[in-house]
C-alpha cells in the first residue's frame, strides 16, 4: 500500500476522532490487522475495503487511492 493510500486512511480515521480499535470492531476485524493495513504493513482484501469505505462514507476511490 502507498504512502497516500494509508495518509488517507489515517486522516479519515483522526477526522472522526475514532482509535483504531474502534475502527476495527467496527468493521469486524482485529485491532492489530487493522493497525497493519493503516501502516502498510498489510493490503486488506476487497471486502474489507469496502467495509472501510462504508464506515468511513467515502468511496473506496477516495480512501485508497
Amino acid at each position: 500500500m502507498s504512502y497516500q493510500k494509508r495518509d488517507n486512511l489515517l486522516k479519515a480515521r483522526k477526522k472522526r476522532l475514532l482509535s483504531q480499535e474502534e475502527v476495527a470492531s467496527a468493521i469486524g476485524i482485529k485491532r492489530v490487522f487493522y493497525n497493519r493495513i493503516e501502516n502498510g504493513k498489510s493490503d486488506p482484501q476487497l471486502t474489507i475495503v469496502k467495509k472501510l469505505a462504508v464506515f468511513f462514507e467515502e468511496s473506496m476511490d477516495e480512501l485508497f487511492s
